[in-house]
């Protein structure tokens, strides 16, 4: 089953929707969807359209499929714009979230595993997964 086929059986509730990134809505999680190029602009639009909605309130973790993306373009300091604007998140949902990365690239794979060891907040679980199923179980569990 391709990945872009397979989050449709978990039965979408709104998707918002741009060329670079998706938000796609269920009960208690989200997956955010990132194809193309991973770039600070479309990492911070991601990222404002998650914590900014009614819903990210109650969620209990995201997933952040960026198995479609062909390259990452972000320099350290853009890495370290993204993990400022997650630092304001957790006072707007108190939960330990679950953020699970669904990655094939090795290049985006070691980029965002360095910015969850060296930039990242550490109030959330994060983990990096191939598998998207296993991504979605656990941060479902």
């Amino acid at each position: 089953m391709a990945v872009e086929q397979s989050w449709s059986e978990f039965g979408d509730t709104l998707n918002n929707a741009t060329d670079n990134f998706s938000v796609a809505w269920y009960p208690g999680y989200a997956i955010i969807k990132i194809n193309g190029v991973i770039e600070l602009p479309n990492m911070v639009d991601a990222n404002n359209v998650l914590t900014s909605d009614a819903r990210f309130d109650d969620i209990q973790g995201f997933l952040v499929d960026m198995s479609a993306a062909e390259t990452i373009n972000m320099s350290d300091m853009d890495l370290r714009v993204v993990a400022a604007l997650g630092k304001a998140a957790p006072k707007y949902n108190p939960r330990k979230l679950k953020v699970a990365y669904v990655i094939r690239s090795p290049q985006i794979r070691n980029t965002i595993a360095r910015a969850v060891d060296q930039y990242f907040h550490k109030e959330w679980d994060r983990m990096l997964f191939i598998d998207p199923h296993a991504a979605l179980q656990w941060v479902r569990r």
